[in-house]
């Protein structure tokens, strides 16, 4: 038996003796232990669903964005028509070198 106020005179304290049943104290704990652990298992399934959610949300919107030019990475398009340029500035270049020759 515990008392509320040990320090106070038996003769005193009015208080009631409280006491503690070990076995019962155990099994709340373990009927709090299965009640939490249920509540977690169903909040992880919860976030796997959420995942999935946020992953077809990010897919979709990556397949609905609109290209936009990386300012320092050129696109594929763009080295393309860079390449056709360097060709036809090349030749313009051969042309105008060979006229200069005569």
């Amino acid at each position: 038996q515990v008392r509320a106020q040990p320090w106070v005179d038996p003769i005193f304290d009015c208080s009631k003796p409280l006491t503690v049943d070990p076995r019962q104290v155990a099994q709340r704990i373990m009927d709090i232990r299965v009640a939490l652990a249920k509540e977690f298992q169903e909040d992880l399934k919860r976030v796997d669903e959420e995942n999935m959610e946020l992953l077809k949300r990010s897919l979709m919107a990556s397949l609905d964005a609109k290209t936009v030019a990386h300012p320092v990475v050129p696109s594929p398009e763009e080295d393309a028509a860079a390449a056709e340029d360097g060709e036809a500035t090349d030749k313009e270049a051969d042309t105008d070198a060979g006229a200069g020759d005569d």
